[in-house]
């Protein structure tokens, strides 16, 4: 699970608010491993469509929206988004 304390109030709070999920394969892909440029485009495809998007319906979580709020309390987190 995330740490909260190193997020931002509403970024934590987003993460909080995640129920858990089932998942495609039990494999969410390991976003915490990316770099940050790499990180802002997953960010961008979980959202807009594109790899990131396909790759977690075909052979990740199966949940974009969950991916989706990882990502984005990682870059809170980061502080770089």
């Amino acid at each position: 699970m995330t740490d909260v304390s190193k997020l931002g109030e509403e970024a934590a709070q987003a993460v909080k608010d995640t129920p858990p999920i089932e998942r495609k394969n039990g494999k969410m892909r390991n976003y915490r491993a990316m770099r940050d440029d790499n990180l802002l485009r997953a960010r961008d495809e979980l959202f807009e469509g594109g790899e990131a998007y396909d790759r977690c319906l075909e052979r990740g979580s199966g949940d974009p929206a969950a991916d989706r709020a990882v990502v984005e309390a990682l870059i809170a987190e980061r502080r770089i988004g």
